[in-house]
């Protein structure tokens, strides 16, 4: 069943070349009704391709805990002893911003993110997924002509301070601090192995085109903001138990809602980052 006519697509449990012939053709992969432990989850993922390492780095007590490795499950709670990521704990939070995972990192090639719905509460904390590719296809042919072959720098930015409710009353330890170097992420428009063009840029940490200034660069990226986050690019994703989300990186962006009771949801979603076999020769980076 398609979740939007342009990209993302609910599916049946089935083989993997099955889901990975999917989430290369529509971008988005949604399938029901599994029942993982974090083990299983990962084993489910890894039959996919290989693990990409989670970059996050949280205090222990967290919203956010790596699990033994920089490559295991990324687990995000809303729960009493717990930041809620699902507030706004810092600037780069998932929350209330439109992202990819990890592009500051500037991993090469294809990669996917992929959620499990562990514990969903029955309305709220949704997931918005916006396509990045559809959004290129709706500009005007002189503004795709101009994008193809501008870099873009991108720039974590600070963490902001946390103000919740949650953080006041356990007073858990939290890095202030990301790295804040600019990186070049590479081009802005980016080919995937089918040949489809895609906007590529993180909304929420641009900074310029390489060997353009700020100030010139600036208009161009808010325009392309306000283009690209139309509902017309977007689905929402509303989460029951045994969700498996997958998604292309290098083409979709999501944005966490923040529309339930960050300090009372009892909340926990696990997260991997993955590459699928037989992408090493694409040629988005």
């Amino acid at each position: 069943m398609k979740l939007h006519p342009g990209f993302g697509i609910q599916i049946d449990k089935c083989s993997t070349q099955q889901i990975t012939q999917n989430l290369r053709e529509h971008d988005l992969v949604l399938i029901r009704g599994h029942n993982f432990d974090q083990t299983q989850f990962k084993e489910f993922i890894t039959e996919m391709g290989p693990l990409v390492a989670n970059f996050y780095s949280f205090a222990e007590g967290s919203a956010m805990e790596l699990n033994k490795g920089e490559k295991e499950v990324g687990v995000v709670r809303n729960k009493k002893g717990y930041l809620p990521l699902g507030g706004h704990m810092y600037i780069n939070s998932g929350v209330g911003s439109w992202h990819y995972d990890e592009v500051s990192k500037n991993i090469p090639g294809l990669y996917y993110s992929a959620i499990y719905g562990a514990k969903s509460l029955t309305v709220g904390a949704n997931t918005d997924f916006l396509s990045m590719r559809l959004a290129f296809e709706r500009l005007s042919d002189g503004m795709k002509q101009t994008l193809r072959g501008l870099e873009v720098i991108n720039q974590n930015r600070p963490l902001r301070t946390w103000t919740t409710k949650s953080y006041n009353e356990n007073k858990i330890k939290f890095n202030t601090e990301m790295d804040c170097e600019e990186v070049n992420c590479g081009p802005i428009v980016k080919k995937d192995q089918m040949g489809r063009e895609s906007l590529s840029f993180n909304p929420r940490s641009w900074v310029r085109f390489a060997d353009w200034s700020e100030e010139e660069s600036t208009p161009v990226f808010e325009f392309l903001t306000k283009h690209c986050t139309i509902p017309e690019h977007t689905i929402r994703h509303n989460y029951q138990d045994g969700d498996v989300v997958m998604w292309c990186n290098n083409t979709v962006v999501h944005y966490g809602v923040a529309n339930y009771d960050i300090d009372s949801a009892d909340r926990e979603i696990w997260q991997l980052m993955f590459k699928l076999k037989g992408n090493d020769n694409d040629n988005i980076r």
